[in-house]
């Protein structure tokens, strides 16, 4: 029997392997720039593989579950900072607010899953997640549809 440290360990490194993956293969291809749908995916895969957190003591399904976090990390983390680097005049101010805001999201994100789980139960946040995740989507959809309306009229003036 394993220590619940080396268990632990093995899933950090899934995910970790999981976020390496996809750096490799996003910094090899192009097919998934301007595909919205590709992050969307990706975060609810991750929502539900944090349900599943929330409801199994299988090692094998934590793994799968770490797997696709890791993978989910990998698809965020690199694709924002090459939108943040895309435009080359304004790359700086945009690379400092994504480093801010994941910085940001660190903190909070583990500090409000901490604060939740204390207060509702270890299960609680995990069990949460997709729900979270359903209105970060919809929330990214209504920047989305704010920048179009700006460039819309920006463009018709």
């Amino acid at each position: 029997m394993y220590a619940a440290a080396t268990r632990f360990s093995w899933l950090v490194v899934v995910m970790g392997l999981g976020t390496a993956v996809l750096f490799f293969f996003l910094g090899r291809s192009g097919w998934w720039h301007h595909r919205f749908s590709v992050l969307v995916i990706s975060q609810i895969l991750t929502g539900l593989s944090m349900w599943v957190l929330g409801h199994t003591h299988s090692l094998a399904l934590m793994l799968a579950a770490f797997a696709v976090i890791g993978a989910n990390l990998g698809v965020a983390f690199f694709s924002s900072v090459y939108y943040s680097m895309a435009d080359p005049s304004r790359k700086h101010g945009r690379a400092a607010i994504n480093e801010g805001v994941v910085g940001a999201g660190g903190i909070v994100g583990s500090f409000g899953f901490a604060f939740m789980g204390a207060q509702l139960g270890l299960e609680a946040p995990f069990l949460w997640m997709p729900a979270f995740i359903s209105g970060i989507i919809l929330l990214q959809l209504l920047l989305i549809r704010l920048r179009r309306q700006r460039d819309h009229a920006v463009q018709g003036a």
